[in-house]
């Protein structure tokens, strides 16, 4: 099993709970359909817009790797 962290968008998040992300991940689709099974460790934004995002994203993803996470993804709503 695959322990799983997902960064999403933050300014994207007032409008999405993870509709695209949590489906995914349940039917493996997408940027999950490597794994034979996966558990959700983690689910957070990316900090926001602005200085040093790129920053708050490297510093979101150690935080989820702290709480078990093997892998991190990011949201297509991050990287589009």
């Amino acid at each position: 099993m695959v322990r799983v962290g997902i960064i999403r968008c933050q300014e994207q998040s007032n409008n999405c709970a993870g509709w695209g992300c949590f489906p995914a991940l349940r039917d493996r689709t997408g940027g999950f359909e490597t794994y034979d099974s996966v558990e959700l460790v983690g689910f957070d934004t990316c900090g926001g817009c602005g200085r040093n995002k790129a920053d708050k994203i490297v510093a979101k993803a150690k935080r989820l790797k702290e709480k078990g996470a093997e892998v991190i993804h990011l949201g297509s709503c991050l990287i589009m």
